[in-house]
């Protein structure tokens, strides 16, 4: 467990403040988020397909909290991504909140790492 951001590597510190909403839990004990093993099994070479992915997420947590300013603090995030035989694992808690756009881009970004693997 990473309670103190020590142990993660660059690309994944830069992708936690870029997206602060969405990376929230980084921090947290994984009885609360498995944010806190950080990208598993996850290399650099994804981090542009992850970066694009968490600026439409971060986008949409956003709008999310402008329309419900009472619950702010409980807003939708990541709560595990990983890599599981060689695929994109992105799963999040709350995102039936953000709608259809939210699983969209979900499933772009694990399609697109899907069709990597296979070249």
């Amino acid at each position: 467990m990473n309670t103190n951001r020590e142990g993660f590597r660059d690309w994944e510190l830069k992708l936690f403040n870029d997206f602060p909403l969405l990376y929230r839990d980084t921090d947290k004990p994984d009885t609360q988020s498995l944010m806190c093993y950080g990208f598993e099994g996850i290399g650099e070479e994804w981090e542009p397909l992850l970066r694009e992915l968490s600026e439409g997420l971060e986008r949409l947590i956003k709008r999310w909290i402008e329309n419900n300013p009472d619950n702010k603090d409980n807003h939708p995030r990541a709560f595990q991504v990983k890599s599981k035989f060689g695929d994109l694992r992105f799963y999040m808690e709350g995102e039936k909140h953000l709608g259809d756009e939210c699983y969209l881009l979900i499933d772009k970004a694990e399609n697109q790492v899907h069709k990597l693997g296979k070249k």
